[in-house]
């Protein structure tokens, strides 16, 4: 939906942006309900037409200095002219929306972004997903060191990688795990009424009911929606063979159960320094979006 279609607040209402956060099932979401689902015509950087994927990137990566919102609003209406008449809900999906770093892409300021979102899609509604912070950055070491270790022949191990972003002044992974300071961009820009939490671990826990629950959420039918929906799509954390693989070495002899997930729990001195920098955030969020958070690791 482009500003000029996206004034009336019935358009607005039948209009969702998934926001991620990265590792909290969005590829799940997209290819087993998002894009099955007949009521819903999805929006997101993997869909049918390349179009999408240029969009999005221009909202979230090209500087303000070569950003035009009328040629990415017209490339958006051109995009929806395909939007068939029984999707009565549309739905852009993009969890990079959410990332502060990474070393691919260009990230620019997520204020920035979230307006961008707001100017191409109108005052949709806001579903952002979130995870327990421990684990997500388990997931987020792992994808790294699969991709930039064996890339760069970086050795480091978990908490080494977690110590380094500690340390550092400059943005980092470990700025997404700002759930507050998110979650007060988007309601800022678009509206407290308008921004939904949902926590990635009600949806591994059981994802039918919270499939299910999802779809009467955006208003689209739900009985038949746990079967398109085939389950999360786990990346396993990285293993210890893989490990040996991205430091170019053998296993020694004596290593057991090399296809064993390599140990990604905090040390008491990593997990003391994130809980000073981040447990206020979470404990605001819960009073704030009115949602249980003391199961994570990092909440006090």
């Amino acid at each position: 939906m482009t500003q000029d279609t996206t004034h009336t607040r019935a358009a607005e209402d039948n209009t969702f942006i998934h926001i991620g956060l990265p590792k909290t099932a969005t590829t799940s979401l997209q290819r087993n309900l998002f894009s099955r689902h007949p009521e819903i015509f999805q929006f997101c950087h993997s869909g049918p037409d390349l179009r999408m994927k240029w969009a999005l990137k221009m909202i979230r990566g090209q500087d303000s200095l070569d950003y035009s919102q009328e040629r990415v609003s017209n490339l958006v209406k051109a995009i929806l002219l395909a939007r068939p008449p029984e999707a009565g809900r549309f739905l852009v999906s993009d969890e990079m929306s959410t990332i502060t770093w990474h070393p691919d892409y260009v990230c620019v300021d997520r204020t920035v972004v979230a307006q961008r979102l707001r100017d191409t899609f109108g005052n949709g509604r806001i579903l952002f997903f979130i995870r327990d912070p421990e684990r997500l950055l388990g997931s987020l070491y792992s994808e790294w060191m699969r991709w930039y270790g064996t890339k760069h022949f970086v050795d480091l191990a978990f908490n080494q990688w977690v110590e380094q972003l500690l340390n550092t002044r400059e943005t980092t992974w470990l700025s997404i795990l700002k759930y507050m300071d998110i979650f007060r961009i988007y309601t800022r820009i678009f509206g407290r009424d308008r921004v939904s939490v949902f926590k990635y671990e009600d949806l591994a826990r059981d994802n039918q009911a919270f499939i299910t629950s999802l779809c009467r959420f955006m208003g689209v039918e739900h009985t038949g929606a746990g079967e398109l929906f085939a389950g999360v799509r786990h990346r396993p954390l990285l293993t210890r063979e893989e490990l040996a693989r991205i430091r170019s070495s053998v296993l020694p002899p004596d290593c057991e159960n090399p296809s064993e997930p390599i140990e990604t729990r905090l040390t008491r001195l990593n997990r003391k320094r994130l809980v000073a920098r981040f447990a206020q955030g979470y404990q605001e969020l819960e009073n704030t979006a009115g949602i249980r958070l003391d199961e994570y690791g990092l909440y006090q």
